[in-house]
């Protein structure tokens, strides 16, 4: 298999992409048109948020990517990850590229994860290595994010798919808790996230919501709605897949190819 098959060059990968940009463009403008037609003036910078898009109504959904949230490794490139007041993380914890925040935790629901390969390009010659890359929602919010889980990282969902498969609901329908753990073999030490498995959702709402989400990454065209109750609650916590991989297969964040 060549190079090409590299999940940078995934068409299927780049559509989910740019649904993610049409549904966060298409909502906010929504949500915002309204108000923009009646205001002649800004008079607070909270009303700065009205007219977040202006300026770019020209602009190709599909080059506005989700934001990131990356897992700082201890020889990532920290220089490039700062918050607005110049705040960097520290190895284990969590960036958002989007938010510019940083995350010792966070909770999300998970809507699309698609399997691929990528070759490290800084040794080319150890081959195809396997990667996921997911999208996900914030449970605070639910604005979308994207990662990318290479080597010993991409077993992190493997609870997830588990339990989504064994008690016969969604994957968006978990509640999931995020966190990192340090791994370490004799070739020494590197950090994965862990994502733990909780309840599910009961709110009906909420659930449709995410389900719209969720079937516009799988390329479902249907218009169905959930009208079945909710489901009842569960609860199920995940395991650290211990691997064999050297801390060398974790990549730098600046060269994660979301």
């Amino acid at each position: 298999m060549s190079a090409r098959n590299n999940v940078i060059e995934s068409k299927e990968y780049k559509a989910a992409q740019a649904v993610a940009a049409h549904i966060h463009q298409d909502v906010e403008e929504k949500k915002m048109h309204e108000k923009n037609e009646k205001m002649l003036a800004l008079t607070s910078l909270e009303e700065m948020r009205l007219v977040a898009k202006m300026g770019m109504r020209y602009v190709d959904p599909a080059d506005i990517q989700p934001a990131k949230i990356l897992l700082v490794q201890k020889l990532s490139d920290i220089e490039v990850l700062h918050t607005a007041d110049g705040a960097v993380p520290t190895s284990g914890q969590f960036f958002h590229t989007g938010y510019q925040t940083i995350l010792d935790t966070f909770d999300c629901f998970v809507l699309f994860a698609k399997k691929d390969t990528y070759i490290d390009k800084r040794k080319p010659e150890n081959g195809e290595k396997p990667v996921y890359q997911m999208i996900g929602a914030l449970q605070q919010d639910l604005s979308l994010f994207g990662m990318t889980l290479r080597a010993s990282q991409s077993y992190a969902l493997n609870t997830l798919f588990t339990a989504s498969v064994t008690q016969g609901y969604p994957m968006f329908a978990f509640h999931m808790h995020v966190e990192s753990k340090e791994l370490e073999n004799k070739d020494g030490k590197w950090l994965i996230p862990v994502f733990r498995v909780g309840a599910i959702e009961t709110n009906i709402e909420l659930l449709n919501i995410l389900f719209d989400l969720a079937r516009r990454f799988d390329h479902d065209d249907g218009h169905q709605t959930l009208h079945t109750s909710p489901p009842s609650q569960h609860a199920s916590s995940s395991a650290v897949l211990e691997s064999d991989v050297k801390p060398e297969d974790v990549e730098d964040v600046s060269d994660i190819p979301f």
